[in-house]
C-alpha cells in the first residue's frame, strides 16, 4: 500500500532556519526544549528521554543545537552530537569491537525535528527539514576544531528507519560493513571530508564561526 505521508506535498517554511548552539547545561530547563513536541516515529522513546534528560540537566554530555525558524523563533527541531564519543559503547566488553573503536570519535546523539514540522521543506522549496538538523549537528563538530578538517562521524540508526538513513546518506555517511555485528545501523562520516555547500543564504544561516554554545542568541528563547 503507498505510504500517504510520502505523497503529500511538503510544505514550505515561511522564515530562514537559524541554528542555536547550546552547552549541556545551557539546556536545563530551556523553554524552547520544554514545548518540543515528538511523539510519532520509530525513534520517538529515545528522542523524549534525552529531551527529559537535557531539560532535568542530567543529560550525558553533549553540545545541542537548536534548530529555529528566525521570523517566529519557533523551534523546529533539534540535533546533538557527543563530542568525546559513546563512553558507555566504549566500556561495554559485550559490544563488538570495531564498535568500541568507533566509539572514541564524536556521535550524533540525537537528530529529531518537532512533530508539527513534519513533512516540511525549507523556504528554498527543496531541502528538507531533516537534512537542515543533520547539517546543523555536522556543523556543531566543525566549529569544535576551528580550521581542522571534520573528524570520523558516526550514528546508530534504527534498521526499520529508512528515512533517517537517506538524511545521513546526503552528508556521506555509509553503513558499516560489520553493521550487522549491531542492534542497530552503523552510519560512518569519514575523516576530511568537507560538507557539502549550505542550502541558499535566505532559506539557511549555517551556524557561524566562533560562535560557541556559551554565547546566546537575542530573542532564542521565549517563556
Amino acid at each position: 500500500m503507498p505510504d500517504a505521508s510520502r505523497q503529500r506535498t511538503p510544505v514550505e517554511l515561511k522564515g530562514r532556519v537559524i541554528v542555536t548552539p547550546r552547552s549541556k547545561a545551557e539546556c536545563a530547563n530551556e523553554p524552547l526544549l520544554e514545548e518540543f513536541r515528538c511523539e510519532g516515529g520509530p525513534a520517538a522513546g529515545e528522542v523524549q528521554m534525552i529531551v527529559a534528560n537535557l531539560l532535568s540537566g542530567e543529560a550525558l554530555a553533549q553540545t545541542v543545537a537548536l534548530v529555529q525558524e528566525e521570523s517566529s523563533g519557533e523551534l523546529l527541531g533539534i540535533a546533538s552530537v557527543r563530542m568525546d564519543g559513546n563512553e558507555q559503547i566504549r566500556s561495554r566488553s559485550s559490544e563488538p569491537w570495531f564498535l568500541r573503536r568507533l566509539a572514541v570519535n564524536p556521535y550524533v546523539n540525537v537528530i529529531a525535528r518537532d512533530e508539527r514540522y513534519r513533512n516540511h521543506v525549507l523556504r528554498d522549496g527543496r531541502t528538507r527539514l531533516g537534512t537542515a538538523l543533520l547539517r546543523a549537528a555536522l556543523e556543531l563538530v566543525e566549529q569544535s576544531a576551528p580550521g581542522k578538517p571534520l573528524p570520523t562521524v558516526w550514528a546508530l540508526i534504527r534498521r526499520e528507519n529508512r528515512a533517517s538513513q537517506r538524511a545521513f546518506r546526503e552528508f556521506a555517511f555509509y553503513p558499516h560493513d560489520r553493521s550487522e555485528e549491531s542492534q542497530q545501523e552503523v552510519f560512518v562520516r569519514r575523516a576530511g571530508r568537507p560538507l557539502p555547500p549550505a542550502p541558499d543564504p535566505e532559506a539557511y544561516r549555517p551556524l557561524e564561526p566562533g560562535r560557541g554554545s556559551g554565547q546566546r542568541r537575542a530573542g532564542a528563547s521565549r517563556g
